[in-house]
């Protein structure tokens, strides 16, 4: 992935009024700088942006986001033997969060785009964060 060279797509939820729309794709567009503006640098083929129902949840530790017909994904932590704390991975480099909790693939299949995958029982991570902008 550092190398470049990516395929990317934006997904914004369709409850969005046009302000939040509009706020939305100058943020995630790179414009307002952060980590967006990163990895716009690493795109080199945007396949724009879909106004789609998405359904985010977190369920105790269970992370999950389901754009119907496009994507499911689903993490749940890995979890440190005997405790009831996750795996944390410190000091990553990742362009959001340092920070990352270390997590297995329950459900993660995408399709659109001519674009077909499924990560399911494979590694995934997840991290809190925060976006703040001056």
């Amino acid at each position: 992935m550092a190398a470049g060279g990516w395929t990317s797509a934006l997904y914004i939820d369709e409850r969005a009024d046009e302000s939040q729309r509009a706020a939305l794709e100058q943020i995630l567009s790179g414009d307002m700088g952060g980590p967006a503006e990163r990895w716009r640098a690493m795109t080199e083929n945007f396949m724009g942006i879909g106004y789609v129902p998405i359904d985010f949840r977190v369920d105790g530790k269970v992370h999950s986001v389901n754009v119907p017909g496009v994507m499911d994904f689903s993490v749940e932590p890995i979890q440190i033997p005997g405790r009831d704390d996750a795996m944390l991975l410190s000091n990553t480099g990742h362009g959001v969060n340092r920070d990352l909790y270390l997590a297995r693939g329950v459900r993660a299949e995408y399709t659109d785009h001519g674009m077909v995958w499924d990560n399911t029982g494979k590694n995934g991570h997840y991290a809190p964060f925060q976006w703040s902008f001056p």
